[in-house]
């Protein structure tokens, strides 16, 4: 279930790829607010994660969406669970595994916070 950690290609499959959240909030620091490094590279099973994922080719809108950490891995790597359904992503689904790493991470809802919250944007 978690052999996404293992694998290198871990932001993109054939159809969706997870944007770098750190990347927008270099070039947008006053409007594209991120959790700071030390939360984003200290993240536990349990927290909530958002995310943002867009298609390959370009073709719908991105989407950001809750994904629960379910694996710490070896040198800051992660794998959680999608907990939304996707809109206009196609090859992605509710509970999929998904792996990312602390840039990814455009949102945190730590693991100790009522959990009906998360759905709130």
């Amino acid at each position: 279930e978690y052999n996404a950690l293992q694998n290198e290609e871990i932001t993109m499959s054939k159809q969706w790829m997870i944007e770098s959240a750190a990347a927008m909030n270099a070039a947008h620091p006053d409007t594209f607010l991120i959790p700071s490094a030390r939360e984003r590279h200290n993240l536990r099973v349990g927290d909530y994660v958002k995310i943002t994922f867009s298609s390959v080719d370009q073709s719908t809108i991105p989407e950001r969406m809750w994904v629960e950490v379910v694996k710490v891995g070896p040198g800051r790597r992660y794998a959680g669970r999608l907990d939304n359904e996707p809109f206009y992503l196609t090859g992605l689904q509710l509970h999929d595994i998904i792996a990312f790493k602390p840039d990814h991470v455009a949102g945190l809802m730590p693991h100790d916070v009522k959990e009906g919250n998360r759905h709130m944007d």
